[in-house]
C-alpha cells in the first residue's frame, strides 16, 4: 500500500504481485475520464496509460502526464483507483519538475 506524509492511503506506484495487468481498458471508464479531465486541466497530454485489477485496489490506472511548467517540461504520475460503490481515488505526484518531488493527494 501506498501512502504520503499525510497518511492518505493509496495504491503504490509500481503495480504489486496481486495485480493483473490487463490489455483492454474498457472497464475501467471512470479512472479514464478523471485522468482525462486532470490532464485537460493541465494543458497536458496522458503519455502512458497502464491498467490493472488488485483484489485490494479494485481497477487501478498508472498514468504519466506530460505538461509544461514555466515553459520546461514536467511529468505528473497518476494513479487512480475505484471499487463499486465506493467511488474514484486518485493520487498525483510531481516526477519531473523543477527537481520537485511532491505528492498531492486528492480525496475521491
Amino acid at each position: 500500500m501506498g501512502d504520503d506524509a499525510d497518511g492518505y492511503s493509496c495504491p503504490p506506484w509500481s503495480a504489486t504481485p496481486d495485480e493483473t495487468i490487463v490489455s483492454n481498458p474498457s472497464g475501467f471508464s471512470s479512472c479514464r475520464k478523471v485522468i482525462g479531465i486532470l490532464a485537460s486541466n493541465m494543458n497536458a497530454t496522458v503519455t502512458e496509460r497502464v491498467c490493472s485489477l488488485s483484489n485490494e485496489w479494485g481497477k487501478i490506472i498508472r498514468a504519466k502526464i506530460a505538461y509544461a511548467y514555466e515553459g520546461s517540461p514536467a511529468t505528473a504520475l497518476v494513479t487512480c483507483w475505484s471499487t463499486p460503490g465506493s467511488g474514484v481515488g486518485i493520487f498525483m505526484k510531481l516526477d519531473d519538475c523543477c527537481g520537485s518531488d511532491h505528492g498531492r493527494p486528492s480525496p475521491g
